[in-house]
């Protein structure tokens, strides 16, 4: 700060004592106030500007959403369409498999086996309450591939009971 008050004091001479010209200070304080218009114009374009950017940046992700989300939607129909038509074909498999292998077991038990007493029957019906209650869920939710696959394992599951049961009756009747 020194240094400032040395160089005015050195060149004080150079700087001269006259006063501006007249209206000089007028005429600043008029430029001052058109560069401070100039700046509020400036910054209401400038906000101008960043909202009609919001804008279009709002309008073009919503409009990039709903054109996802309706073909999205499509696609999840078909979809869905596709997993209960695919559940029906499965449903069909390995429904007439398990009906072959209780027709076996009834003709198992006309030859003499006792397979009530077994449990066999209550197994395949705990199986049976816990499919329908997957099959419920499956609708609910509008064919989540997740159930598809519990439905499929549980059939496998019976299938695979119903085999070892019949493996093992025919093996103690030889």
């Amino acid at each position: 700060m020194e240094q400032i008050a040395q160089w005015f004091n050195k060149h004080n001479e150079a700087l001269g004592t006259e006063e501006p010209n007249e209206g000089h200070a007028d005429r600043f304080g008029a430029k001052l106030e058109a560069n401070k218009k100039k700046k509020r114009e400036k910054k209401l374009y400038l906000i101008g500007l960043r909202i009609a950017a919001v804008f279009v940046v709002l309008l073009t992700a919503g409009t990039i959403f709903m054109k996802y989300s309706l073909s999205n939607g499509i696609l999840n129909t078909q979809i869905a369409n596709s997993v209960v038509t695919e559940m029906h074909e499965v449903e069909h498999y390995y429904s007439s498999g398990i009906s072959q292998r209780i027709e076996q077991l009834k003709a198992m038990e006309i030859k003499g086996f006792d397979i009530q007493a077994t449990g066999v029957y209550d197994e395949i019906a705990e199986l049976d309450r816990f499919q329908q209650a997957i099959v419920a869920e499956f609708a609910e939710l509008k064919g989540d591939e997740r159930l598809f696959s519990a439905m499929i394992t549980n059939y496998q599951t019976k299938l695979e009971f119903l085999d070892f049961v019949i493996n093992r009756l025919q093996k103690s009747q030889s």
